[in-house]
């Protein structure tokens, strides 16, 4: 029923426009471009999203676990 309504509220009531918290500000710069802007766990307000909910999104971010390492010319290894 309350399915993080009552976690946003909270963040309604303590949001102060002039601090950032943990990942509010990543999520915010992150909104604020056309590619990303309300898509996946965006949908929610910025001061809700924990830094594990944002970087686990696989909307957002591409998902790296499984993917096949490859080695640059520098030596760098990049997946």
């Amino acid at each position: 029923m309350l399915q993080g309504k009552f976690e946003d509220k909270l963040a309604e009531i303590f949001n102060d426009p002039n601090k950032w918290i943990c990942s509010e500000l990543a999520a915010y710069a992150l909104d604020e471009q056309p590619e990303y802007k309300d898509q996946g766990i965006l949908k929610r307000p910025n001061a809700t999203i924990s830094p594990q909910e944002l970087f686990e999104d696989s909307v957002i971010f591409e998902p790296w676990k499984d993917k096949e390492v490859t080695e640059c010319s520098d030596g760098h290894t990049h997946r």
